[in-house]
């Protein structure tokens, strides 16, 4: 994600500058069930501004699955937050943090699109 501003050193004035912020996803696994999404936000938004916070929920019964995705917009404060937080007890459960990964072998829609020549 990206900000938008004017640069006043732009040689061109009112150029827009996209300044771009280094985000980052954690992925949080071993949560206990009482863990909710505004608690988990708020645990992590004491290491940095947290843009989101996540937990996966079963589509059937809308009970947690015990992982979750923060996303950190400063990725400093998002590697403060794993180093602190791994391994850390949260309700009773020992938990992971670690930077999230795109899953193996998962192509987006968006990634397709752009792939595929329209008629």
């Amino acid at each position: 994600m990206g900000y938008i501003c004017s640069d006043l050193r732009s040689s061109t004035p009112n150029t827009p500058v996209v300044i771009k912020q280094n985000n980052m996803n954690l992925y949080i696994s071993n949560l206990g069930e009482q863990i909710t999404d505004e608690s988990l936000r708020a645990i992590f938004a004491t290491y940095g501004v947290v843009h989101s916070a996540e937990i996966a929920k079963d589509q059937f019964t809308g009970y947690s699955r015990g992982f979750a995705f923060i996303e950190m917009p400063n990725e400093d404060e998002a590697l403060a937050a794993i180093v602190r937080l791994n391994g850390s007890v949260l309700n009773g459960r020992s938990v992971s943090v670690e930077k999230a990964e795109a899953r193996r072998g998962y192509t987006s829609q968006i990634h397709m699109a752009q792939r595929s020549p329209k008629p």
